[in-house]
């Protein structure tokens, strides 16, 4: 499956999780002792799938995603930057 199908079936997804114009997706970056837990509802994960698959897709040098309370976190207790990097092999 290439990544465009798998992008509008998350979009699909992600589109029935909005009810009268309000999303019911929750996403959340909490801060652990030694690492940094990402959770969220099923709405949630499936946005933040959604978003990985858009970044996937991106060839921009240099992009990335904020995952905050700016953009799709409902809470965020750490800064988190989620980036495509590319490797030589």
């Amino acid at each position: 499956m290439k990544l465009a199908q798998i992008e509008a079936e998350l979009k699909s997804l992600d589109d029935m999780a909005t009810v009268g114009g309000v999303s019911r997706s929750y996403v959340e970056v909490r801060s652990g002792t030694n690492e940094v837990i990402i959770g969220g509802n099923t709405e949630g994960l499936v946005l933040l799938a959604l978003q990985l698959i858009r970044l996937a897709q991106n060839e921009t040098p240099g992009a990335h995603i904020h995952v905050d309370e700016a953009s799709i976190a409902d809470l965020a207790e750490t800064r988190l930057v989620l980036r495509r990097s590319e490797v030589s092999w």
